[in-house]
């Protein structure tokens, strides 16, 4: 959690409160109706009853103007603040605060109500059910303020599950008159956004390490930065016996009038290019969120170590079409660009298409990097145009493709069948199964990396792949 975020109504604009000021009769209003029209019925048996009628209407319009003309002169000085956190990690408990201030010295009633995001859910709860008359997407909540009493305080805790941007508000504000004649409503246009982060699974959940674990992971990486033949160019020098002859510089050695070779270093700052897949088999649930939930998470985790470790990091996402890209970036503001890059991704269920991105790689990044692809394959018709791509990508970058199984399909074949349904269903599984396990072992066979995991196992294995390629010298 990043600080709280507090916003407040501004009572200063008196015009716009008496637009958003609505009135509605009162329960004794209602009950003075009600005696009203039982007069005017009996009126016509016993006429002195129909007589009572206009006093007590009259009696009503007169309690009526006095109590909303209190009632509005105490919304004046009323001022609501909304506070909640900035940002929060998924299905973390926060604390949404509704602070009410006013100037009224009389003994009254208020209750408040507060949107909330079809997405939020009370934090001992499992399912959203937030107002006290089970009001939709609101937070209903009603107390009395004492007389002396100029601040009202209603806190609540809630917690969200899903990654995003998500919208507290607008306030709406309902008082009662002392004589319960008239209630006057006012709409309060204060909004408050909260950011959930995919925060919580980057240890607690995924990688399950502390701090000192997570320095042992780092030295790891540093220590193959030395190892193997250098590719990044240092300097120019003359010819020793024992240096590589297909290092020679010809056009240097045609100037010189002797041999040049190329000297050449293992690279200190390296690009690392993770690219999330947003299309319709990234949607499917896991037990930690959607399939790319887990490719997000795992996705921040790997460039939080790339970037740790002194490398450079950039991430895009596409699903049809190329939805973000940001370059390969370093230093301590990386991270957070990154997340906020994909922290509230969706999927829209569109079909997957990496040509698009392909194309972007071919012109935007065309250094040698390591590039892991995040996403899954389904059929061997898919897999050809997506094969095709990764081996054309493999010529110039090392590529690392992550298939991210789905957890269904490898649960329904070992399910009793119990009727015709479950049978077909588990056909279905088998041969979808059966597909995308020809699809993997066509991309092993190319020079592109393979990882096939279950999507809640995807981290460690993601890390530790980065580092064998690493010691491999293979960047």
């Amino acid at each position: 959690m990043s600080g709280e975020s507090t916003v407040d109504s501004n009572s200063a604009d008196k015009i716009a409160d008496d637009v958003r000021l609505k009135f509605r009769p009162g329960r004794n209003a209602i009950y003075g109706f009600a005696i009203s029209l039982l007069l005017a019925i009996l009126g016509f048996w016993i006429p002195i009853a129909a007589w009572l009628i206009l006093p007590i209407l009259c009696g009503l319009g007169l309690f009526a103007y006095l109590e909303y003309s209190a009632l509005k002169t105490g919304f004046d000085s009323t001022n609501v603040q909304l506070k909640l956190p900035v940002s929060i990690g998924r299905d973390q408990e926060f604390a949404v605060a509704v602070t009410l201030s006013t100037d009224v010295n009389t003994q009254t009633f208020f209750e408040m109500r507060v949107g909330i995001p079809d997405q939020v859910s009370e934090a001992n709860q499992s399912s959203p059910n937030l107002g006290e008359d089970r009001q939709p997407n609101c937070w209903i909540q009603g107390r009395i303020l004492a007389a002396q009493e100029n601040t009202l305080r209603l806190d609540r805790s809630f917690k969200i599950a899903d990654r995003g941007r998500y919208e507290f508000g607008p306030v709406w504000l309902r008082r009662s008159g002392r004589f319960k004649i008239v209630d006057v409503q006012r709409d309060c246009d204060v909004r408050a956004s909260i950011d959930v982060l995919p925060e919580t699974f980057w240890t607690a959940q995924q990688l399950n390490v502390d701090d000192a674990s997570e320095q042992q992971l780092l030295d790891r990486i540093a220590r193959t930065r030395n190892q193997g033949t250098g590719t990044e160019f240092e300097s120019l020098s003359e010819f020793r016996n024992g240096d590589d002859p297909q290092r020679i510089d010809w056009r240097a050695s045609a100037r010189s009038q002797h041999l040049i070779v190329r000297r050449y270093q293992v690279e200190r700052h390296r690009d690392l290019m993770v690219i999330v897949d947003c299309g319709r088999l990234m949607a499917s649930d896991t037990q930690h969120g959607s399939k790319l939930d887990c490719a997000v998470d795992a996705a921040l985790m790997l460039s939080r170590v790339a970037i740790r470790a002194g490398d450079r990091c950039g991430m895009a996402t596409y699903d049809n079409q190329v939805l973000s890209f940001v370059p390969p970036l370093s230093g301590a503001g990386a991270l957070p660009a990154l997340v906020r890059e994909v922290y509230d991704l969706k999927t829209a269920y569109r079909e997957s298409d990496f040509g698009a991105m392909f194309e972007t790689l071919q012109v935007r990044h065309r250094k040698r990097s390591l590039v892991v692809v995040l996403s899954d394959i389904a059929h061997d018709e898919t897999t050809t145009r997506f094969r095709s791509s990764l081996m054309a990508l493999a010529k110039r970058h090392v590529v690392l493709f992550a298939a991210i199984r789905t957890p269904l399909l490898s649960k329904l074949p070992h399910e009793d069948v119990t009727n015709l349904t479950s049978a077909s269903r588990q056909i279905v599984a088998f041969r979808l199964q059966q597909e995308r396990e020809r699809a993997v072992n066509s991309l092993r066979s190319s020079a592109v990396s393979v990882l096939d995991v279950e999507p809640s196992d995807l981290t460690v294995p993601l890390i530790n792949r980065f580092i064998d390629l690493r010691v491999q010298n293979r960047l």
